[in-house]
C-alpha cells in the first residue's frame, strides 16, 4: 500500500490517532506498509448475547447509543492495556496483544486482564431506555502466529489474518454467553507464566468448523478452558493489603502517642 502525502486527506491526524505510530508514519511518509508476521499475539474477540432480540426493542438511535456507551466503556478499558483495538463491527469487538508493538509473552495476560475487565464493566453497565436488561459478552481468546497489513487505498484498514484469528473467532462463536474461552495454546501460555493469578476449568472439547488450511471447511475438535481470577490469590492480596494498614496505623499511633 502506498499513501501519496501530497494528496492525503484533512483525516490523517485521525487516522495517526487510530493506527499504530509505526504504520502511520510509514503512510504519512508515502511509503509501502508491507505485511507484517507475528510470532506470538493473543487475539481477542466478543460479541453480546442476543444482540438482535436487544436491538429489536429499540429504536435505531437508542442501538447507537447503546453500541457508543458500551464501546466508550471498552475503549476506555483497552487504554489501561497493552492491547490494540483492531475494529468493531456492530456488537463484534475485535483486538489484540502482541502487535504492531511486540511484547514478549506478555500478551496472554494483558488479554485475559483486559477479558476479566470486560466482564466487569457489562456486569455492572445499564442502559436506561431498558433497565431490566443485562449485557451479557460471550469472549473467545487464542494464542499464536499472524500477520498484519493495511488494506484499501480510500479507507485502509491495518487487519489481521491467519489460522490464529480465525481460531479465536471461532472461539467466541461456539462460547457460552457470560464466559471468557480459551483456546489450548492461551492456556498452555497463562498456566505457564502466571499460574498463580488465574483459574481455568476445562470446558472439555467443542465441536468447531475451522478453516485451517489442514482441515479447511471440515469439523474439528478444539479443547477449551474457561477463565476467571484466582479467588484464592486476590483474598490473599486484600489480607496483606489489610495487614500492612493495621501495621502502618499502628505504629504511627504509637509514636504519636509517645
Amino acid at each position: 500500500l502506498y499513501v501519496n502525502s501530497s494528496n492525503a486527506p484533512a483525516s490523517l491526524n485521525a487516522f495517526l490517532n487510530v493506527y499504530s505510530r509505526q504504520v502511520a508514519d510509514r503512510l504519512k511518509l508515502g511509503q509501502a506498509v508491507e505485511p507484517e508476521g507475528f510470532d506470538s499475539v493473543t487475539v481477542f474477540f466478543s460479541d453480546v448475547v442476543k444482540f438482535t432480540q436487544l436491538a429489536a426493542k429499540c429504536s435505531a438511535f437508542q442501538v447507537v447509543s447503546l453500541l457508543n456507551d458500551l464501546y466508550n466503556g471498552f475503549d476506555s478499558i483497552i487504554e489501561e492495556h497493552c492491547v490494540y483495538k483492531v475494529e468493531s463491527i456492530g456488537d463484534g469487538y475485535l483486538c489484540v496483544s502482541g502487535l504492531p508493538t511486540r511484547n514478549g509473552f506478555t500478551h496472554a495476560k494483558e488479554i485475559a486482564e483486559l477479558s476479566l475487565s470486560f466482564m466487569e464493566f457489562v456486569d455492572k453497565f445499564r442502559f436506561a431506555p431498558l433497565p431490566r436488561e443485562r449485557i451479557q459478552l460471550r469472549i473467545g481468546v487464542n494464542t499464536g502466529p499472524c500477520v498484519a497489513g493495511v488494506v484499501g487505498l480510500s479507507m485502509p484498514r491495518y487487519c489481521l489474518f491467519g489460522d490464529t484469528v480465525n481460531t479465536a473467532s471461532r472461539m467466541e462463536s461456539n462460547g457460552k454467553a457470560g464466559y471468557i474461552h480459551l483456546s489450548m495454546d492461551a492456556h498452555d501460555l497463562l498456566a505457564t507464566m502466571y499460574s498463580q493469578e488465574y483459574e481455568t476449568r476445562s470446558r472439555g472439547e467443542v465441536i468447531i468448523k475451522v478453516q485451517l488450511k489442514k482441515v479447511k471447511g471440515s469439523m474439528h475438535l478444539l479443547y477449551t478452558f474457561l477463565l476467571s481470577f484466582n479467588l484464592r490469590s486476590a483474598k490473599d492480596m486484600i489480607r496483606n493489603g489489610w495487614r500492612f494498614i493495621q501495621g502502618f496505623f499502628a505504629k504511627h499511633l504509637f509514636q504519636h502517642q509517645i
